[in-house]
């Protein structure tokens, strides 16, 4: 068996991670998707600001951003509504992730997720 072959994917996908020049030529697009996610973070209370020098556990995040497809939303109480499929629409989606390999309290987290039994 060779073991220095070259990978393929199984499955062709047109809504993949960016490259590098996608980013660069979809720059607008990009840094709309990012200021969506962190306003979306923000709504949820995931963060808040505080001074660096009071940090004791600093966790880097990193951007990943993919084309995704998105069905655009109908108004069904609309006159003139068809059932119809509507046009897909390929965007950008912005996700901010946490970096939680870098966290110094890794082990120190309950991580027990209990789950129930056939019986139970």
């Amino acid at each position: 068996m060779e073991t220095n072959a070259t990978r393929r994917a199984v499955v062709q996908r047109d809504d993949d991670v960016l490259t590098p020049e996608q980013v660069n030529e979809n720059w607008a697009e990009v840094e709309q998707a990012m200021q969506k996610e962190l306003q979306t973070w923000a709504k949820l209370k995931c963060f808040s600001r505080k001074p660096r020098k009071d940090a004791r556990n600093i966790i880097d995040t990193r951007w990943v951003l993919k084309f995704k497809w998105e069905e655009p939303t109908v108004d069904a109480t609309k006159e003139g509504f068809t059932n119809s499929a509507a046009a897909m629409k390929r965007i950008i989606r912005a996700r901010l992730t946490v970096r939680g390999f870098k966290d110094v309290e890794r082990t120190e987290i309950d991580r027990y997720a209990g789950t129930s039994t056939r019986g139970s």
